[in-house]
Order: structure tokens, then C-alpha cells, then sequence
């Protein structure tokens, strides 16, 4: 065997290995020139504004912006204030979570047979909800082009939303065994000063604050005038849902667990003072219901339980969504490129 057919041999397998690899797995250029040949010329759809292609529907450019402006608006910050360097990986991020949405509403949409039939109450609710994001119905058209719905697609996504959770929670195990909770050494922890309090909130997403600080002290004036309870105006308008659920109420929280801009107020409240008070995230009427100081206990059985619970829902759920986007993953065609950027 001579030398030269050595070399050539070497040198196409490696041509071959590095398509092979191309179109298996990284679905680099080589794979995007094989579906263009099959007809498949995503160029046309790239200079349209899609970004991906999952089950061959599209995910839009302004619908990852959408998803990087909430992504932003919950860590205190706005698409403005990105820098050059940071759009392409914040872009990434946001359009992988909109990917993997995608396929879990098709995943649910596929296995709703058994799912618990949602009540028209429940539905209403999340409805109300979704709506109460917008100030007015010019704004709400605005949200729901940019994310590329239609009329009445909202409603349909609420319901595909609470059909996703319920799925989610048939397929991921959170049950822990008195023989797993026997195992876990019980020390004493320490600690911090911590607070229970209820609240109403209104978001400030896509509002404009000082509109949405007047609505709430309009409403608030009608529990000082005696017309509403605290509890009658947190079930007609408090947007945050684990609130609303109990009359307004939270469990007991640390200051590590309180939105930026509000802890440090919300601490040095008496018990049972009311005050607006503006977080990141939007404004709260507040009330202190009991505090606790820096302290050493033993957690209780109860406690523990719903910390592991909670623990195996969070692992559970990432295991779950990676395990969904590794099977699926010839169904998702990523046309956006961190190369636009550059």
C-alpha cells in the first residue's frame, strides 16, 4: 500500500467524520446546505425574522425579544442596558426556554388524555391573570403581536399552560418516603430574622408605574372607607397567584427572598402597618402579620418534607426538559446565528 493512498485514505476520513459530525450533531453548514437542497432554503425565512423552527412552526425574533424583556424586567434591568457582547448570549438563552415551551406544549397537547379536566373557574382565573399584565387593550394587541399570536390565542394559551402543569406533575415524582425524611440528619439551623406578611400586587410590566401606583391607592382608599376587606380586594386584583390563593397571604420569608428595592422597608415595618411600598417588579400594599427574630430550631417533620418535595420538583423538572429536548432535537431547526452579532 503506498504512501499516497495512506494519505488520501486518512484525509477523506476525516472529511467524511467531520460530516458525519456536522449533520449529526453539531447541524452546522453542511447540514443547513443538505436542507436547502431538499428544498429546505431557510434564508428567505431567516430575512422574515424567524429564529427557529420547531415541528417546522417558527419562533420569532420579536418573540425572543418579548422573552428577553420579561427575562430582564424580573432582574431589575431593560433591553437597553444589554451590551453588545451580552445581546447574542441573553438571545440564546431566552430562545432555548421558547424552544423547549414549544415542544412541551406539543409534548402535553399529545398526551392530554388523562389530564384532570380544568374547571371553567380555574380557567377564567389565568385568563384574568394574563390580562391583568396589560394597562389597556392597545397595549395588550401590542404584547400579543410581538408574540406572534392571533386573536383569542391568549385564552388558548392559558389553558395549554395550566394542561402543562398538570402534565408536569404526573410525570415528575415529588412523593417523599418517611424512610428518606428518617435519613436526613437533623441538626439545629440557624435562623435569620424572618417575617410573614400579606400583600396586593400590581405588576409594572409593560405599564407605566405611576398609573399603576394610582389604580392601587384608588382601590386601596376603599379599605380605609371601609367598602372592601383586605381579603375582598386580594381576591379582585392581587396579581401574585400563590398570594391570592390565601387571602393575600405569604409564608415566612427572609430577606434573601424579597424582590430588590423592597426588603429593606418591608423589615423595618411594625406589626400590622399597612404601607405601598415599590419593588423591582411592580407595587405592593403590605401588611406585617408577625415577625421573628435571628434563632436556633429544629426543623419539624412538615418542614423538612416540603423542602425535600420542593428539592425533587426543581431536579425533576430540569431532568425532565433536558431528557424532552435530547429526544427531540432532530424536530428543532435553529436558523438565528450568534455570527449576526459579531
Amino acid at each position: 500500500m503506498s504512501k499516497g493512498f495512506t494519505y488520501r485514505f486518512i484525509i477523506y476520513g476525516v472529511v467524511v467524520l467531520y460530516m458525519l459530525l456536522d449533520i449529526n450533531l453539531f447541524k452546522g453548514p453542511i447540514y443547513k446546505w443538505t436542507l436547502e437542497k431538499r428544498g429546505k432554503n431557510y434564508t428567505e425565512l431567516r430575512a422574515d425574522g424567524v429564529s427557529a423552527l420547531v415541528y417546522g412552526q417558527p419562533i420569532l425574533d420579536s418573540q425572543v425579544e418579548y422573552e428577553m424583556e420579561s427575562y430582564l424586567y424580573k432582574r431589575g434591568r431593560t433591553l437597553a442596558e444589554v451590551t453588545k457582547k451580552e445581546y447574542p448570549i441573553l438571545f440564546e438563552h431566552c430562545l432555548q426556554a421558547l424552544i423547549t415551551r414549544h415542544l412541551l406544549r406539543i409534548k402535553t397537547h399529545h398526551n392530554e388524555q388523562g389530564l384532570p379536566t380544568l374547571s371553567d373557574e380555574k380557567l377564567s382565573t389565568a385568563i384574568e391573570h394574563r390580562n391583568l399584565q396589560f394597562s389597556d387593550s392597545y397595549e395588550r394587541k401590542d404584547a400579543l403581536r410581538r408574540q406572534g399570536y392571533l386573536d383569542g390565542e391568549l385564552e388558548l394559551r392559558s389553558e395549554a399552560s395550566l394542561e402543562q402543569q398538570a402534565y408536569l406533575n404526573r410525570q415528575i415524582n415529588t412523593e417523599v418516603s418517611d424512610a428518606e425524611l428518617a435519613s436526613i440528619e437533623r441538626e439545629d439551623a440557624l435562623l435569620p430574622e424572618r417575617l410573614r406578611f400579606r400583600h396586593i400586587f400590581l405588576s409594572t410590566w409593560e405599564k407605566n408605574p405611576e398609573k399603576v401606583k394610582e389604580k392601587l391607592e384608588t382601590e386601596v382608599a376603599r379599605i380605609d372607607a371601609g367598602e372592601l376587606s383586605f381579603t375582598e380586594l386580594s381576591d379582585l386584583m392581587n396579581e401574585d397567584e400563590r398570594a391570592k390563593k390565601d387571602c393575600g397571604k405569604l409564608g415566612w420569608v427572609t430577606k434573601d427572598r424579597i424582590p430588590d428595592g423592597l426588603a429593606d422597608s418591608l423589615f423595618t415595618l411594625p406589626i400590622g402597618q399597612t404601607k405601598l411600598l415599590q419593588s423591582r417588579l411592580g407595587w405592593h400594599y403590605i401588611e406585617v402579620l408577625e415577625k421573628k427574630p435571628l434563632s436556633y430550631v429544629r426543623r419539624k417533620d412538615e418542614e423538612l418534607r416540603a423542602y425535600l418535595e420542593n428539592q425533587k420538583r426543581k431536579e425533576g423538572l430540569d431532568l425532565y426538559l433536558r431528557h424532552l429536548r435530547n429526544r427531540e432535537k432532530e424536530n428543532v431547526v435553529i436558523i438565528w446565528s450568534k455570527e449576526e452579532h459579531r
